[in-house]
This record gives C-alpha cells, structure tokens and sequence, in this order.
C-alpha cells in the first residue's frame, strides 16, 4: 500500500483500516509463534502498513510533530 493512496483517505476510513491491520499483525504474530507461518517477512510488512497508517492519520488530523516545531 502506497502513501499517497492513504492520503486520499478520510481520517474514519483510516483509523478502520489501521484497526483491520492490526488484527492481521495479532494473528501474524500468532502464526509465527505455533510456526504455521513461512513467510515470516509478513510480520515487517505488516508494521511498516500500521506506520504508514498512522503518519496519514495524524498528518490528516493536523498533528504533526516536525523538527521545526520543536526548534521554535
């Protein structure tokens, strides 16, 4: 999932999204621990989607938390 189509997004379709992934991280997690899931690179996808999710949310909420703001 790509950036840009997240910014296109509302911040109610966003934090869904955001809750959905994170039940996939949750049962990721638990495949890997009873070893049923190969493709363990799954799991880093998973989190860099939830990363990316919540920089849209915050960014379309107006919170932002740059370097500049912090100086000033």
């Amino acid at each position: 999932m790509e950036y840009k189509e997240l910014e296109t997004k509302g911040v109610n379709e966003l934090t869904k999204m955001l809750s959905e992934e994170r039940g996939n991280l949750y049962d990721l997690q638990l495949k890997v621990s009873i070893n049923q899931l190969k493709n363990v690179r799954a799991l880093r996808n998973s989190k860099k989607t939830i990363a990316k999710l919540q920089t849209a949310i915050a960014s379309a909420s107006g919170k932002t938390d740059s370097k500049e703001e912090v100086i000033k």
